[in-house]
């Protein structure tokens, strides 16, 4: 009867050590705040200023903005830094001739905002929201058009329109990069033409 005693007395111990932990931490040292949702997450900047893959917020948002005025962000902005904007900020980091490392830190972000300040393309380029197959038309084709021809894979004017032309260039285009040849241009395929 002892021994169970002083389990009880032990475990009464060790909850009511438990239950004021919080309230005596909380006390002696200044609560840690959690990022609301408006604000960058600890991922997005770190000590140097730096954003970098696996950030949010709004400063991605803007981040997202700026490279698609430039014509390097192609899809809606998330304020989410996935692949797509860390391909984007690699693109505007070798058109730059900036130190290519995916990273948003001083020298980039300057880059960025000189760029937008010189008279850079004020129209965002087309947002490229789904895949795009035969049949479909429009901005989003143009661009697919147009980087398809920058590899080699299609020759013509873009028309916008995805014909049978458009669809034998990306099953050439996906033959060459290992991909599906399904003749449909899906987000590998924009990644792997950088649109």
């Amino acid at each position: 009867m002892k021994i169970f005693q002083s389990i009880s007395s032990v475990l009464s111990l060790m909850v009511l050590t438990v239950a004021l932990a919080p309230s005596a931490s909380a006390a002696s040292a200044p609560a840690l705040a959690r990022p609301s949702v408006s604000s960058p997450s600890p991922l997005l900047i770190s000590q140097a200023g730096i954003m970098s893959l696996g950030g949010s917020g709004p400063l991605v948002t803007t981040l997202q903005d700026d490279l698609a005025t430039l014509g390097y962000f192609r899809f809606s902005s998330t304020g989410y830094f996935g692949p797509a904007t860390e391909d984007a900020v690699i693109r505007f980091q070798r058109d730059a001739g900036l130190a290519v490392d995916g990273q948003v830190g001083p020298s980039t972000s300057e880059a960025i905002q000189q760029r937008l300040g010189t008279g850079a393309p004020a129209v965002r380029p087309p947002v490229i929201r789904a895949a795009l197959r035969v049949g479909d038309s429009g901005d989003g084709v143009v661009a697919l058009q147009n980087s398809l021809r920058r590899f080699g894979y299609f020759s013509g004017p873009a028309t916008g329109y995805f014909g049978p032309v458009t669809r034998d260039a990306v099953i050439a285009f996906q033959n060459a990069i290992g991909l599906s040849e399904d003749g449909i241009a899906g987000f590998a395929v924009f990644d792997a033409l950088g649109i």
